[in-house]
């Protein structure tokens, strides 16, 4: 953070996203592709159930089980994800289990 804001990024600026042109690729396409990037590196990209959507669903798990209540709305808000049932079943949630 400290050699951003040296090089001259301002407080606001996004972490993740530096694009600078409005035909750049989305904040979404951009982290995907470095996150790709990581599990090559990392040695994981072979790994079938590792992609850009499993950590975004492993957030919302990660959401679900912080939250005391609206617990499944706190998932869909950490995934982005507008449906209850489909946030539901991102996060391998049962209604049932309610």
């Amino acid at each position: 953070m400290q050699a951003r804001l040296a090089a001259g990024a301002a407080p606001s600026d996004p972490l993740v996203y530096f694009g600078d042109r409005p035909e750049s690729a989305s904040p979404q396409v951009t982290v995907c592709r470095a996150l790709d990037a990581i599990f090559r590196r990392a040695g994981l990209a072979k790994e079938r159930d590792l992609n850009s959507s499993a950590v975004a669903f492993w957030a919302g798990r990660q959401a679900f089980e912080a939250a005391t209540e609206y617990r499944l709305e706190a998932a869909a808000s950490a995934t982005g994800i507008r449906s209850l049932d489909k946030a539901a079943s991102r996060i391998d949630h049962s209604w049932e289990s309610l």
